[in-house]
């Protein structure tokens, strides 16, 4: 009566030895210098080896594989310039496009 549950005191951890695994991943960024680790585990499964993409995803980033984040463009906020028509038909709201009656 030690406040456990029996399950979880008789659990008996299974060590993985990823080794094997470590070694695939650093070939394919050795290969591929843009590869992440979507691209690794797509490559694995081409290769026949059926392994979890969370335990890829675990082993890339302990064995430090990851690539640095991209930042996004930066895009202009704030100036609500209104469009101008350029032509007799169209109409100057955003996206040009004219609501049409189905005739029914």
């Amino acid at each position: 009566m030690i406040g456990i549950w029996r399950s979880s005191y008789r659990y008996q951890p299974v060590a993985r030895d990823d080794g094997e695994l470590a070694a695939e991943l650093h070939e394919i960024a050795a290969a591929e210098a843009t590869a992440g680790y979507r691209t690794a585990w797509a490559y694995l499964r081409q290769d026949g080896l059926v392994v979890n993409h969370k335990r890829v995803q675990r082993v890339w980033k302990e064995e430090g594989l990851t690539q640095p984040v991209r930042k996004g463009r930066k895009r202009a906020t704030g100036g609500s310039v209104p469009l101008q028509a350029t032509h007799v038909n169209e109409s100057s709201e955003k996206g040009g496009q004219r609501r049409r009656s189905r005739g029914c």
